[in-house]
């Protein structure tokens, strides 16, 4: 019953000589186990997972069919690098035809146009809108006498009669 426990050596494809151990051919399905572990949630254990390791290139194949018999798409279990060789010589060539490496003073770009100064047209727009409506609104604050000086109704400290009534209490002592 316990897979992981039992066997020593599993061999997953069924050709001669391809034994591996069992802690191995978990660490090469571990991203497969994962999945499963996430997919099964919280209710999930990990002897669960050591149940179903021995299996799970089967529910991969199960997986893939089902793709393919329902017509969905199926992500590939490894990892192939896209061939971008010929986007690299498109690039290139469009590079040299248009002289983008070449220096040449004063050059026009006709073909895009000018991209403007974010910082210059920002300031413009804060020194003739923002700043202005901001002042006005403070000015308006300010005459319109909303702040009223604080009243308190206790009075204030008497710090010199304060530090007398300390001393007279350390004599005592």
């Amino acid at each position: 019953r316990n897979v992981m426990r039992d066997n020593h050596l599993v061999n997953i494809s069924g050709h001669p000589g391809r034994f591996m151990p069992v802690d191995l051919n978990t660490e090469h399905l571990i991203g497969y186990l994962k999945r499963l572990f996430a997919a099964k949630g919280i209710y999930s254990t990990w002897d669960h997972l050591g149940n179903i390791s021995p299996a799970i290139v089967e529910v991969e194949n199960v997986k893939k069919h089902f793709a393919k018999m329902m017509n969905t798409s199926w992500k590939n279990r490894t990892h192939k690098d896209a061939d971008t060789r010929t986007l690299i010589w498109r690039l290139a060539n469009k590079i040299g035809e248009l002289g983008i490496q070449e220096y040449r003073p004063n050059r026009l770009v006709d073909f895009a146009p000018v991209a403007p100064d974010l910082i210059q047209s920002g300031w413009m727009k804060l020194k003739s809108s923002a700043i202005p409506a901001f002042n006005k609104k403070i000015t308006a604050l300010g005459e319109a006498g909303i702040y009223e000086e604080d009243k308190d109704d206790l009075p204030t400290m008497q710090w010199e009669q304060a530090e007398h009534v300390q001393e007279d209490e350390n004599e005592d002592i």
